[in-house]
């Protein structure tokens, strides 16, 4: 009974009332507005249509691509649930590439000496300052200057229904996780080997990677996890320019593509925040955990 009990508090912790029905407002406007805006379609006439549709269960129907005449429709579901799993997949390992390699840098940073770090740092600043469009378009001319100098092809530039676009996309998605967690780890592992009991830690003996593996990622955690949140957000964000530039066949492409009314714009847009609202929450939730559990000296 006691366990059932703190399952519902998590559950009820990581729902909050207020803020998801404040997100679904907001993703209603936005898919109104969007839909008045292409269509000139009075967008209340055309969500009372949309909710007759879904009361009989018919969730309408989308158009491959508007650039392209004569076309037939298809059923929205389940087709924008496999747009959804593609862009989920491409998503999470993006985040656990670049975080992983993040870490790992800032991690490897701590072993060399500071008057090498600062330019390393100083270098991944202006990674961090470079536009992420740009960083993309570096990325694919590399590619393509490469292929054209040794015939080597590292990966599809541009994805096709038989030849999808799976390794550039994923190294370009996870380039700002990446050099976004080399700088805030390093900003918390400088303030944890700022505290007191880091000093004693060395007094007992304990070398650096006996500090850093023992005390420094753990004492951590709580502020990387605390900036997960913004770095899904901008990962989320540059979906939009990777699944257009590589036609990488996601929610954004679905959405670039077939996003003219309520009844594409609306289901697509909710899927996306909806993942990104529970993620969030649990994210939170481990945070309060960590910090909870105090610093371990």
């Amino acid at each position: 009974m006691g366990s059932l009990k703190r399952f519902s508090s998590k559950i009820i912790k990581i729902i909050n009332l207020q803020e998801l029905l404040i997100g679904l407002l907001i993703i209603l406007s936005v898919s109104m507005v969007a839909s008045y805006v292409y269509n000139r379609i009075n967008p209340f006439q055309e969500l009372g249509i949309y909710v007759r549709q879904l009361v009989n269960l018919n969730f309408g129907e989308y158009m491959p691509s508007i650039r392209i005449m004569n076309q037939i429709y298809l059923p929205i579901f389940p087709d924008l649930l496999h747009f959804y799993l593609n862009s989920m997949a491409l998503l999470l390992a993006a985040l656990v590439l670049g975080i992983t390699i993040g870490l790992t840098i800032a991690v490897l940073l701590f072993f060399i000496k500071r008057r090498l770090r600062k330019p390393i740092l100083f270098f991944n600043y202006l990674l961090l300052s470079f536009p992420d469009f740009m960083l993309i378009l570096v990325l694919q001319a590399i590619v393509i200057w490469v292929y054209i100098k040794t015939g080597v092809k590292l990966g599809n530039v541009i994805g096709r229904y038989d030849h999808p676009a799976i390794l550039l996309p994923l190294i370009s998605l996870s380039l700002f996780p990446m050099i976004y967690t080399v700088r805030m780890s390093v900003n918390a592992f400088q303030e944890v080997f700022s505290q007191k009991y880091i000093l004693l830690a060395y007094s007992k003996g304990l070398n650096k990677a006996e500090i850093i593996f023992r005390h420094v990622l753990k004492n951590s955690l709580p502020a990387i996890l605390a900036n997960l949140p913004s770095i899904m957000q901008i990962t989320i964000s540059n979906m939009f320019i990777i699944e257009i530039l590589y036609n990488v066949r996601g929610v954004m492409y679905f959405l670039y593509n077939s996003g003219r009314s309520i009844a594409t714009i609306l289901p697509a847009l909710l899927i996306i925040w909806l993942s990104y609202f529970f993620i969030n929450r649990i994210i939170q939730l481990f945070v309060v955990r960590f910090k909870g559990e105090g610093l371990d000296a």
